[in-house]
């Protein structure tokens, strides 16, 4: 999708967290930044059921760590 946002197709409104490397580069140029919308939900989902394995489990949080510090 970003391909096509780069050579001035049109407007987008995507999440923040994807473009920002474009955005700083240049690339792209945010226009009406008081129109945002609002925060999306983000889930994780694992095929354990209820006995969510160790490693699973580990891995899950640190994708939520990574996730809340970029989306914060």
């Amino acid at each position: 999708m970003k391909r096509l946002k780069i050579p001035g197709l049109g407007i987008i409104q995507s999440p923040r967290m994807g473009l920002l490397p474009s955005v700083t580069a240049g690339e792209l140029v945010e226009i009406l930044p008081q129109h945002t919308c609002q925060p999306l939900p983000v889930s994780l989902v694992h095929a354990h059921g209820r006995n969510v394995p160790r490693h699973v489990r580990v891995v899950m949080s640190w994708i939520g760590e990574i996730l809340k510090q970029q989306l914060d």
